[in-house]
C-alpha cells in the first residue's frame, strides 16, 4: 500500500520531501511587496536607500511568513530566522548592485 502524497511537496531522489510555494503564498508575497513598495514611495519619494531597505526587509519577512505559516504551518523556529536572514542578505546585495 502506498502513502498518499502531499500535493505541495516534490519528492526527489532524497529521502525527504521539499515543500513548494502555493498560489496563495505567491499572491501573498507579490501583494505584500506591491503594498510595501507603494507605501515606501508615498512616504519617502525618490529615496533609494529607503526603497532598498523596504524591499529587502519586506521580501525576507513575507517569504518567511509564507513559507513557515501559510505553506507548512511550522511557525517561528530557528530555520525561520535563518531563512529570513539569507533572503535579506541576498536581496539587499542584489538591490545595492542594481541601484
Amino acid at each position: 500500500m502506498t502513502k498518499k502524497q502531499n500535493p505541495f511537496t516534490i519528492t526527489t531522489k532524497t529521502q525527504y520531501a521539499i515543500p513548494r510555494f502555493s498560489y496563495k503564498s505567491a499572491i501573498f508575497i507579490q501583494g505584500g511587496l506591491l503594498l510595501f513598495t507603494l507605501l515606501d514611495l508615498y512616504l519617502f519619494p525618490a529615496n533609494k536607500i529607503a526603497l532598498t531597505l523596504t524591499l529587502s526587509i519586506s521580501l525576507a519577512l513575507l517569504t518567511g511568513i509564507a513559507r513557515y505559516f501559510i505553506d507548512t504551518k511550522r511557525g517561528i523556529c530557528l530555520v525561520f530566522y535563518r531563512n529570513m536572514g539569507i533572503i535579506f542578505g541576498l536581496s539587499i546585495s542584489v538591490l545595492i548592485f542594481l541601484l
